[in-house]
């Protein structure tokens, strides 16, 4: 089963797509599962599990912390009330809603998890993060990077 973890519509600000296309391109790709991770909210409109054209699609939410780092929240039916929120206090509020923590492209510039956190990168509770992305479609990781990512997943860890 292949399954995309963090996929946007056009009702995000860097998405393009509708659902309709990107179960088409699933399809031509063989990818048979899509998590929809809107940055900052949640299609309240779509049960969790839904399918459009043989694709299964799960939602899920791209968070933003008060310092501009990413993360997603998978298996998420809730948004975040508030703003200016701490990675710790998105952490608390994916696992609440019982969802799965994942870091969406660790490095890249100004939005990356560890971009951002690159000061204290060693100092960072990390023990509640279920996934870190590898590879990207808008972002392409060096070599150091992708490195790093690995490092980091197998000390704490993640898938």
């Amino acid at each position: 089963m292949n399954i995309d973890f963090h996929c946007h519509t056009k009702n995000s600000y860097d998405g393009f797509s509708t659902y309709d296309g990107l179960s088409k391109a699933a399809r031509e790709k063989n990818i048979d599962v899509i998590f929809i991770t809107e940055h900052d909210k949640i299609n309240s409109k779509k049960n969790m599990f839904f399918k459009l054209n043989g694709i299964t699609f799960i939602k899920g939410c791209e968070f933003t912390t008060d310092n501009g780092s990413h993360i997603i929240g998978l298996f998420i039916d809730q948004e975040f009330d508030g703003t200016h929120n701490s990675y710790s206090e998105i952490f608390k509020h994916i696992k609440k809603n019982n969802g799965l923590i994942s870091i969406p492209h660790p490095f890249k510039p100004d939005s990356g998890f560890f971009y951002v956190e690159k000061n204290n990168i060693y100092d960072l509770d990390l023990s509640d993060v279920d996934l870190i992305e590898l590879y990207n479609g808008g972002y392409q990781s060096s070599k150091d990077e992708i490195d790093n990512i690995k490092e980091i997943a197998k000390k704490n860890k993640m898938k």
